[in-house]
């Protein structure tokens, strides 16, 4: 009874971390050796997902840029679904901006065509207010988060609230760390294909 009990405590710790975002309170300095004993365990297979998540919390709030994009290659490298949620939440959570391009022709719809026309086939979208505990990012300094205008993390999915742009997209994480997905133009026929790089 015990052991059961032990291992649903670990059982929710993992899918807490996976539904929460990391959140910093600030940015530590980490002594060379932890650095190097916490690595290990992010590149060891047999580590145990646990054991990873907790690794990669502290890798991921170093004052060290490279060890926090260590941190989350090495997240997104995992195969745990898990590990490879926070590390999406905490790239996203880094950046300052973000780009969204269309992946397909919009030919046939006179809402789309005049769309593109104004707004170009790439969207850039400059990252404001920023709050892990509701996974979300404001995308507009006139509101925080969550708010009308919004980019919000959920697992491995991610969804744009874009009202300027009469926008919605739903997109998801690939095995090549891109996000992709499609975005939906208020009164347009269909959606559209649409992409999010990460790596840029």
């Amino acid at each position: 009874m015990v052991i059961r009990t032990f291992i649903g405590m670990l059982v929710g710790l993992v899918s807490a971390a996976a539904n929460t975002a990391l959140a910093c309170e600030k940015l530590v300095d980490i002594p060379a050796p932890r650095i190097e004993e916490l690595m290990d365990v992010m590149k060891d297979a047999k580590s145990s997902e646990l054991k990873q998540l907790l690794a990669f919390e502290e890798l991921a709030c170093s004052n060290r840029p490279a060890v926090r994009k260590f941190a989350v290659d090495a997240g997104l490298a995992s195969k745990s679904k898990s590990l490879r949620s926070q590390s999406l939440a905490a790239r996203l959570m880094q950046r300052d901006q973000i780009r969204l391009d269309l992946l397909e022709e919009v030919k046939g719809d006179t809402t789309m065509e005049n769309w593109v026309r104004s707004n170009g086939r790439s969207l850039a979208y400059k990252l404001y207010a920023k709050d892990a505990s509701q996974n979300c990012i404001s995308i507009s300094a006139s509101y925080k988060c969550p708010g009308t205008d919004m980019i919000v993390i959920d697992g491995l999915n991610v969804r744009i609230i874009d009202p300027r742009h009469y926008l919605t997209g739903t997109f998801a994480l690939q095995p090549d760390n891109s996000l992709r997905g499609t975005i939906l133009i208020t009164r347009a026929s269909r959606p559209v294909a649409a992409k999010i790089e990460l790596e840029k």
